[in-house]
């Protein structure tokens, strides 16, 4: 959708129409274009994660305490079927789909405690491990 609050004479900005966006590569790797969009996205995305930790590690300790030992960074590593990976991406997110809509932080007077929390998972499989 286009941002008009951005724009100026011949420029143009757009922002997303949603608030999450994921996908899934197989559904566009039959089309040259398609896979070289979801190549950029996926190489914009990354960058952009990136930047998100990079931001974190620079300001956390003008975090109060209290989030800075909420705040989680870690890796796991599971040996899962194709299918078990599905099932396990869509249980996370639905647990997490669940925290988002919950509305109770605002109605119990929450909203000055809360923040925007970035939630980061990357599910893909690895030829190997390396630490």
């Amino acid at each position: 959708m286009e941002d008009a609050s951005l724009g100026t004479g011949r420029e143009r900005y757009w922002r997303a129409v949603h608030d999450v966006t994921n996908w899934t590569e197989t559904s566009f790797e039959n089309d040259p274009d398609d896979k070289a969009a979801v190549d950029w996205l996926t190489g914009h995305h990354l960058r952009m994660v990136n930047r998100w930790r990079e931001d974190w590690l620079g300001s956390r300790m003008e975090w109060p305490e209290e989030w800075r030992s909420a705040a989680s960074l870690g890796d796991m590593r599971v040996r899962l079927t194709p299918d078990q990976t599905r099932a396990m991406v869509a249980e996370l997110d639905s647990v997490i789909e669940r925290w988002a809509t919950d509305p109770q932080d605002e109605s119990a007077g929450h909203a000055s405690t809360t923040a925007d929390v970035f939630v980061l998972l990357d599910v893909f499989p690895a030829h190997r491990a390396t630490l």
